[in-house]
């Protein structure tokens, strides 16, 4: 049986590692991190800025620690699976599309390699 397209395969043990230590090292810089990532979020979406409020600290602690609970989750696909499930529940509210997704994960992708510590 194939896998669809959109589903990777999984990490190895040693990608997950290297996530880890990336992660801890960008972690130094989060205030930043979450910056960056709505920075380019409302450029790749400008129309989903309406969905946030004016004052974006409370956010960008959120986000902040779905990646982290993302990155502490990652040796365990149950656990991927658990943490991947709560923050679709949580966000169905906001009736979003594919697209959306999409260009969150391209913006925290961009976000965290260009972060300080990410090399």
């Amino acid at each position: 049986m194939s896998r669809p397209a959109e589903i990777p395969p999984p990490l190895s043990p040693d990608q997950i590692a290297l996530i880890e230590v990336s992660f801890a090292r960008v972690l130094r810089y989060k205030a930043a991190l979450a910056d960056r990532v709505y920075d380019r979020y409302f450029t790749l979406a400008p129309e989903a800025r309406g969905l946030f409020p004016p004052d974006m600290t409370a956010q960008r602690a959120k986000v902040m620690q779905a990646l982290s609970s993302i990155v502490r989750s990652l040796r365990s696909d149950a656990e991927v699976a658990r943490v991947a499930e709560g923050l679709a529940r949580s966000h169905q509210r906001f009736g979003l599309a594919a697209p959306q997704y999409r260009r969150m994960a391209a913006a925290i992708i961009g976000a965290l390699r260009d972060s300080p510590g990410a090399g």
